[in-house]
């Protein structure tokens, strides 16, 4: 599908743990649901002058959300996708998906209707 076709695009992406994207057939634009990596996170808040802020803090950050956005973007620019394609906006999520809150399937798959059901409200 073109939302896995993307995912696996954007989770290139150092700064990306996981990824969902809300594709909503009535938007022109896909939503990145983004698990960050915790690792490239601090060192991305220490380049942007946010090393004092909390893990939390960093998920609410316009300049952080920002950043991971541009690096999506930079992603993105490797690979054929069509404008409609690339992650418009993106929402950093700080529950990694797991099979624990039924975001992952039993065999770590992405549970795209549980995924769906979660994020699509907070994509629009």
């Amino acid at each position: 599908s073109t939302g896995e076709k993307i995912e696996n695009i954007v989770s290139e992406c150092g700064l990306v743990s996981q990824v969902f994207v809300c594709a909503d057939s009535l938007e022109s634009y896909v939503v990145a649901i983004v698990v960050p990596n915790k690792t490239t996170l601090k060192t991305l808040a220490s380049q942007t002058g946010l090393e004092d802020q909390t893990l939390e803090e960093l998920y609410k950050s316009q300049i952080i959300n920002s950043a991971i956005l541009g690096e999506i973007h930079k992603t993105c620019a490797g690979h054929q996708l069509r404008p409609f394609e690339i992650p418009r906006a993106i929402y950093l999520e700080s529950e990694p998906f797991s099979p624990e809150n039924r975001l992952l399937t039993p065999s770590f798959k992405l549970s795209r209707l549980s995924l769906q059901n979660r994020y699509n409200p907070i994509a629009r």
